[in-house]
């Protein structure tokens, strides 16, 4: 501030850190990317699951999952948000959530804020 009048950060990190989205790319050869999902995806409907701490892949046994779930998820165009905080304010179940991540990178994946709000 004493110098320019101004606080500017720099940041630099890879895209899978803190809170945030993975796109299908990720994983799936030619998945659609956060630059080709639009925003409106990244909004509404939610299904909050706690996932024990595993070293591997996440397998369907881990979840507390919603009835009729997709356990390929990605493949299945459930997008992911990983590395979420305050969720023990929300609890497991369905919820409103949004959390659209900033378009950098290749399009994995991308910097998320996120919040929810639960059904009353």
């Amino acid at each position: 501030m004493a110098d320019d009048g101004v606080l500017m950060s720099e940041i630099h990190s890879r895209s899978h850190v803190g809170t945030h989205a993975d796109s299908p790319a990720h994983f799936i050869a030619e998945g659609a990317t956060t630059f080709t999902i639009g925003v409106d995806r990244w909004m509404g409907d939610a299904w909050v699951a706690r996932v024990p701490e595993a070293t591997g892949p996440i397998e369907p046994g881990m979840l507390t999952l919603p009835p009729q779930p997709a356990h390929a998820l990605l493949g299945a165009g459930v997008l992911i948000i990983e590395n979420l905080n305050g969720l023990k304010a929300v609890g497991v179940g369905r919820c409103w959530f949004c959390a659209a991540p900033l378009l950098t990178g290749g399009g994995d994946g991308g910097f998320c804020r996120a919040f929810a709000a639960v059904p009353s």
